[in-house]
């Protein structure tokens, strides 16, 4: 598969989450993940999307946890599961928490498209859309932290399996509350990193000039206008329909 412009994968990656994001619809979430798979394995091949969803095993079983804590404390009229007056699962609650998980899987699994460019393509991407510097090294790093936030994750995993603990011996109810534990975990350790990428960035002289220069220049070629142009109408058409009720 030819290579784009990381440009082009940006508009992909927009409209994907655009789609995700605005639509609530199982119907239109699930086309959404589909095409999001589809592209990783069309842009990037399908043994890259297997080794990226192992590496994102973690993050996906922490938003599952958070789905299912969020179909059970979901009021709703049609009771699944009921303890008295008290309803514990509602269809209402499985569907808000399957549209959470296909919404953060879809938009998760899109960001793959621009993990495999070389982060400095995609500053100059944003660069020359003129974006400011700083909100494009921002947007670039903010992407490259996705899979350390899975490595986070993962480390915590390991530091328990190294106390003795089997997880495959626990309980399922009790190994999700224990995924969710970890996120905190996760949480203070990938803030650790952002400080010691802060302090990397000022020892280098970021941000002191108000301008820079590249020597690296991004050009467009007929393949990527068509596949933007493609996509733009695409996601026209999607909203269309989606405010049809179709």
């Amino acid at each position: 598969m030819r290579k784009f412009d990381p440009r082009t994968k940006l508009v992909m990656i927009l409209a994907i989450s655009l789609i995700a994001l605005f639509c609530n619809d199982l119907r239109y979430l699930s086309a959404a993940l589909l095409v999001s798979v589809l592209l990783v394995m069309l842009l990037c091949g399908a043994d890259y999307l297997r080794n990226a969803l192992k590496k994102m095993k973690g993050i996906f079983l922490l938003f599952f946890s958070i789905a299912v804590i969020q179909s059970i404390f979901t009021a709703g009229e049609h009771a699944l599961v009921q303890i008295g007056s008290v309803k514990l699962i509602s269809l209402e609650g499985i569907l808000l928490g399957a549209l959470f998980l296909l919404r953060i899987s879809a938009v998760m699994i899109a960001a793959v498209l621009i993990a495999t460019e070389d982060s400095r393509n995609t500053i100059q991407a944003l660069i020359q859309w003129r974006l400011p510097y700083e909100i494009a090294f921002m947007c670039a790093l903010a992407v490259r932290f996705i899979p350390l936030f899975g490595q986070e994750l993962r480390s915590s995993v390991i530091s328990i399996q190294l106390r003795g603990v089997d997880l495959k011996r626990v309980p399922r109810g009790k190994r999700i509350h224990m995924y969710v534990s970890l996120l905190m975990p996760a949480v203070t350790g990938m803030i650790a990193k952002a400080k010691d990428m802060a302090v990397i960035m000022e020892m280098r002289g970021f941000r002191a000039y108000d301008q820079r220069t590249s020597y690296l220049t991004l050009k467009l070629r007929g393949g990527d206008y068509a596949v933007m142009a493609l996509t733009v109408m695409g996601t026209a058409a999607v909203f269309a329909c989606y405010g049809l009720g179709i």
